[in-house]
């Protein structure tokens, strides 16, 4: 009786052994997505970036963080599938995991304004091969940012081992948006938005960004130093001296008119302006500025002591009736006038003090 069971349990075991094998073997052999098989691609390098066309080089959006982008910026991404490198990939057999699908989701705080498929597109196509890079969009222009300031954008980015067909839930969630049937509409951006959460690639990170605006320029840059190569900030504060010289940077984000004061502790107003390369105070929109010009720059009045600059901005020309006189120009910005821009206080010290 012993032996009789003996001889069972093994004969058992070895049916087991020879059902799993049996099983390893059609799984790897005839299932493409066999869950034993490793997946093709383990890093698909992906990345954002936004710049303007005036900026030579473009700056990086970081992963899950609310950078925030001004309306003359265009945004982009790329991504190159990599295949799986660890040294059991070089003899296991392989999945397909290579049918990428990008998602952006517009929100403005909890109310979702808008769900985009940024991949796969007509011209951007699935599967993707390993090595090559994808960029989105495909063009390398980039997305301009629309003119709802204040709205979020999620970047989500899903990958599947099978191509999303019409039959797919993703593809039956995202044609729910298209309905005709309005008053079910922000429920099915919701439940799209749990699946795009659901199943986005566990190692691609959430990208985020705010379309803001501070005010009109967003940002004014002044900078000084004794050549083009050590230029560095004047902030309030700071201190020139004899040899010192300064520029002006800003991009404005509307068609304007700007005028910019140069005062010092006399009752003396300089248009720094009218000694510039701009036309009759006019800047463009998203064009890059410097004052007085790339090769040129100013140098600090003579008188010793504290000097001003008052940056404004205007939507019409104001004329040489702007602003009279220096009292003018700085209550202007002291009682918080929309038309002043920036400002900066330095002192100017001549050699030897």
């Amino acid at each position: 009786m012993e032996n009789f069971l003996k001889k069972g349990f093994i004969s058992l075991c070895v049916g087991a052994v020879s059902v799993i094998v049996s099983y390893i073997g059609f799984c790897f052999g005839f299932i493409d997505n066999c869950p034993l098989k490793i997946d093709l691609f383990d890093d698909f390098k992906l990345s954002y970036h936004y710049y303007s066309e005036e900026e030579a080089h473009p700056t990086a959006i970081k992963a899950e963080n609310d950078n925030r982008l001004r309306s003359c910026y265009f945004y982009a991404g790329k991504f190159t599938p990599a295949k799986n490198k660890y040294w059991i990939a070089k003899f296991w057999p392989t999945r397909n995991n290579k049918y990428v699908y990008v998602f952006q989701v517009e929100k403005n705080q909890d109310d979702i304004r808008k769900i985009s498929r940024l991949f796969p597109t007509e011209e951007l196509k699935n599967p993707v091969l390993a090595d090559e890079t994808y960029y989105l969009p495909k063009n390398g222009k980039g997305f301009q940012l629309n003119d709802k300031v204040g709205s979020k954008k999620l970047l989500y980015f899903l990958t599947f081992h099978e191509p999303q067909e019409s039959d797919s839930e993703l593809e039956q969630w995202y044609q729910k948006l298209f309905e005709d049937d309005v008053k079910d509409l922000d429920r099915n951006k919701t439940n799209f938005l749990s699946f795009l959460s659901t199943n986005q690639e566990a190692d691609v990170p959430v990208f985020t960004f705010i379309h803001m605006e501070s005010d009109v320029y967003g940002q004014v840059d002044y900078v000084y130093g004794t050549k083009k190569s050590n230029l560095r900030p004047l902030t309030d504060g700071s201190e020139l001296f004899f040899d010192d010289k300064f520029r002006i940077q800003f991009m404005p984000t509307k068609d304007s008119y700007i005028y910019v004061y140069h005062l010092d502790e006399t009752e003396r107003v300089l248009d720094l302006v009218d000694k510039s390369d701009i036309d009759n105070h006019k800047v463009k929109a998203c064009v890059s500025y410097t004052l007085p010009s790339s090769d040129r720059a100013f140098v600090p009045k003579e008188t010793t002591g504290n000097q001003w600059i008052y940056f404004f901005a205007f939507e019409q020309p104001v004329g040489s009736n702007g602003f009279g006189n220096k009292t003018q120009i700085r209550n202007a910005c002291l009682n918080n006038n929309p038309n002043c821009v920036s400002s900066v206080t330095f002192k100017y010290i001549e050699e030897g003090l």
